[in-house]
C-alpha cells in the first residue's frame, strides 16, 4: 500500500496497550530529531525528519492510523499551511502515552525570530476507531491547530479530553477503587472490564478472558474480577517486549503488542510495530476492495436474476396464449364456411362444427363487431398462424432463457460462498452483463441498469450489434462502439441505432454485410412493415449526441445511404 494512498475506512482499532507501545516506539525513533518537513493532503498529515530518515504519518479521520513510515517527505514537498508552521524546525523532546485513554502526545520545542523558545504537544487521540489530532501550546492549553474532528477542537480554544466516564488502567489504578466501581454496574465480567478499563478493545478482551480460562457470558462472580485485574496487570510489561502481532478473525485483520495464545499460534509476529499496523493497513484495504468487488458482482447477479425471471413469465403468458392456435385456426375455418349465414355486427355467434363428422357439435365464436365476418375469419387464421410460430419457437427460449437463470444462480452461490470472484466476473464480461460498467456509463451504473442489445452475424462472419431502447442506443453508440465501427440508422424512422463491429478486422466490410446491417437497422425501426427502407451509415467516430439532446438522439457527417429491405439473419446471436 502507497504511503500516501487515497483514504478508505479500515475500521482499525487500537488497544491501550498498543498506543503505549506505539509511544514507546516513536519515542526511540524521533525524540531528539529536528522536524524538516511537514506535508498535510486531506486527512493525512505527514511529518518527518532527516536525522532519522523517517517521517510519522497520521490519517486524521474515522479509522485512521498512526505509524512511521520508511522514507520522509522531503524538502520540496513540503506543504506550509497554517499550524504547519510551527511543526517544521521543531525539536521532539518526547513521545509519550497517556494513562487517561489511547492518547499519544509529541512534546515539541522552537525557538521564535527572537531566539524564545516555545513549547508545544502535539496530541493524538486514537479512539473509537478513529484518529483526531491537535497540537496545544503547552503554556496556556490552547489549541493552535487541528487535524480531524474539528468540531470538538476548535483553534483558538482550550483542549479538553475527550468525554467519557473515569477509566482504570490494572496494575496502575487502584484495585479496591475499581472494585467498589464494579458494583455499582451491572452485566457480566467482561461487560464490566470493557466499560471501566482504559482501552479494551473486544479481542484483546476475549484474549484477556481466555487466558483467565473464563467464558465470556458467565454469570459475575466477584472474585474473578482480582484474577482478570492480575492478568491485565501484566499486559502492561508484556506490550512493551517488543515483539508484535498481526491476524485475522471474520475477514477483518488485527494488530496488537499483547500475544493472541488464544489463537494457537494463527498469527504472524513482527519486531516493528509500525510495520505491522502498515501491513494490518494493507490487508484490510484489499479485502475491503474484495468485499465491494463482491457486493457489486452479487447485486448485478441478483438484478440479472429478477429480470430472467421476469422474462421467463412473459414467454410462459405467450406460450400459454399460443396454445390456443389450434383452436383459433378451427374457429377461421368455420366462419368461412358460415360467410353467408353470418350477419354484420354480432358478436359472439354459434355455428355449427363443420368439422364434427355427425354435424351435431356447434362451436360459439367471438366475433370484432367492427369488422365484417369475412375480416374476423381472416384475423383468426392471421392470428393462430402467428400462434403457431410461438409454439415452435417458445420453447428454445425458454429453455435457453432457463439455462441461462441456473447458470446465473448457479454463479451467485459461488460468489456467496466466497470463490470463484474472478471466474464469475469473466462469465459475466464475456456474457455482456458487465460491458455498461466497463465502460463508465456512470449514470447506468447507479441506476443497476446494463446495456443489452440485440446480437447478430452477418453471413460473412462481422457481429451486429442493435440497441433495445433510446437509453440503450445511447451507450452502445457512446459507450461500447469503437471509433472505426460502422453506425446504421433507418432514415426518417424512429429505431435502433445499430453497429456493425470491426474488432480488430483491418479489411473493410463487403457490400454484402453492410446490406446486411443496414437491414437490421431497417427491421428495428417503425419501418419495418415497409417494403424497403432508407438506412444511413458512417464511422462510429463521425456520430455525436447534440448537447442537452434526449436518449436517443444523434447528429452525424459524411453518411451514405442504403435501401434495404427490412429484415435479420436467421441466425441471432442472443437468446
Amino acid at each position: 500500500m502507497s504511503d500516501f494512498s487515497p483514504f478508505v475506512y479500515l475500521n482499525m482499532a487500537y488497544d491501550y496497550y498498543t498506543v503505549k507501545a506505539l509511544a514507546a516506539e516513536l519515542d526511540a525513533a524521533m525524540t531528539g530529531a529536528i522536524i524538516s518537513g511537514a506535508n498535510k493532503r486531506s486527512a493525512v498529515l505527514v511529518f518527518g525528519c532527516n536525522e532519522i530518515e523517517r517521517s510519522l504519518m497520521a490519517q486524521c479521520r474515522r479509522g485512521g492510523d498512526l505509524r512511521l513510515l520508511k522514507k520522509g517527505p522531503g524538502g520540496d514537498r513540503a506543504t506550509i499551511n497554517g499550524a504547519e508552521k510551527y511543526l517544521v524546525g521543531a525539536k521532539v523532546c518526547a513521545v509519550v502515552a497517556d494513562h487517561s485513554d489511547r492518547i499519544v502526545r509529541i512534546h515539541l520545542e522552537r525557538r521564535n525570530r527572537t531566539g524564545d523558545i516555545s513549547r508545544g504537544v502535539l496530541v493524538f487521540e486514537l479512539m473509537a476507531n478513529k484518529l483526531n489530532c491537535a497540537l496545544i501550546s503547552e503554556r496556556t492549553g490552547e489549541i493552535l491547530g487541528v487535524w480531524g474532528d474539528e468540531k470538538r477542537m476548535r483553534v483558538g480554544s482550550s483542549y479538553q479530553l475527550p468525554k467519557g466516564s473515569r477509566r482504570f488502567v490494572p496494575g496502575e489504578s487502584d484495585l479496591s477503587e475499581f472494585l467498589a466501581r464494579a458494583g455499582t454496574i451491572d452485566g457480566t465480567l467482561p461487560e464490566k472490564c470493557r466499560k471501566l478499563w482504559v482501552g479494551l478493545d473486544r479481542q484483546t478482551l476475549l484474549e484477556l478472558v481466555d487466558r483467565a480460562g473464563f467464558v465470556e457470558d458467565r454469570p459475575d462472580l466477584g472474585a474473578d474480577l482480582d484474577v482478570l485485574w492480575e492478568i491485565a496487570s501484566g499486559f502492561a510489561t508484556e506490550c512493551l517486549d517488543g515483539k508484535f502481532y498481526v491476524y485475522l478473525v471474520k475477514d477483518q485483520w488485527h494488530f496488537t503488542a499483547i500475544e493472541p495464545k488464544r489463537l494457537k499460534g494463527s498469527y504472524s509476529t513482527y519486531t516493528n510495530l509500525s510495520e505491522a499496523i502498515a501491513e494490518v493497513a494493507q490487508k484490510n484495504q484489499t479485502q475491503i476492495k474484495k468485499d465491494q468487488s463482491e457486493q457489486r458482482i452479487t447485486g448485478l447477479l441478483r438484478r440479472e436474476i429478477k429480470s430472467i425471471e421476469r422474462r421467463l413469465a412473459a414467454l410462459r403468458r405467450d406460450l400459454k396464449e399460443a396454445e390456443s392456435a389450434e383452436l383459433l385456426e378451427k374457429h377461421g375455418h368455420i366462419l368461412l364456411a358460415h360467410l353467408d349465414s353470418v350477419p354484420s355486427g354480432l358478436s359472439p355467434v354459434e355455428l355449427t362444427d363443420i368439422f364434427d363428422p355427425t354435424g351435431e357439435a356447434v362451436c360459439l365464436i367471438e366475433l370484432d363487431r367492427q369488422k365484417t365476418p369475412a375480416e374476423n375469419a381472416a384475423a383468426l387464421l392471421k392470428r393462430a398462424k402467428k400462434y403457431g410460430r410461438r409454439l415452435q419457437l417458445l420453447p428454445k427460449r425458454i429453455r435457453g432463457v432457463e439455462r441461462e437463470g441456473s447458470e446465473l444462480r448457479g454463479n451467485l452461490l459461488l460468489v456467496e460462498g466466497g470463490q470463484a470472484l474472478n471466474p464469475v466476473e469473466d462469465w459475466l464480461r464475456e456474457r455482456g452483463y458487465l460491458k455498461t460498467m466497463d465502460k463508465g456509463d456512470k449514470k447506468t451504473q447507479e441506476r443497476g441498469g446494463q446495456a443489452h442489445p440485440r446480437q447478430y452475424t452477418t453471413s460473412d462472419g462481422w457481429r451486429v450489434l442493435a440497441g433495445r431502447n433510446n437509453k440503450e442506443n445511447d451507450v452502445l453508440t457512446h459507450k461500447m462502439a469503437a471509433q472505426n465501427d460502422m453506425w446504421f440508422h433507418a432514415h426518417g424512422y424512429p429505431g435502433s441505432h445499430v453497429i456493425l463491429k470491426r474488432e480488430g478486422r483491418k479489411d473493410e466490410p463487403s457490400k454484402q454485410t453492410l446490406e446486411e446491417a443496414a437491414a437490421i437497422a431497417a427491421f428495428w425501426s417503425k419501418g419495418k412493415s415497409a417494403k424497403k427502407v432508407p438506412v444511413v451509415y458512417t464511422l462510429a467516430k463521425y456520430v455525436s449526441k447534440p448537447r442537452g439532446g434526449a436518449p436517443g438522439q444523434a447528429v452525424l457527417k459524411r453518411e451514405k445511404t442504403l435501401i434495404v429491405e427490412p429484415q435479420i439473419p436467421k441466425t441471432k446471436d442472443d437468446a
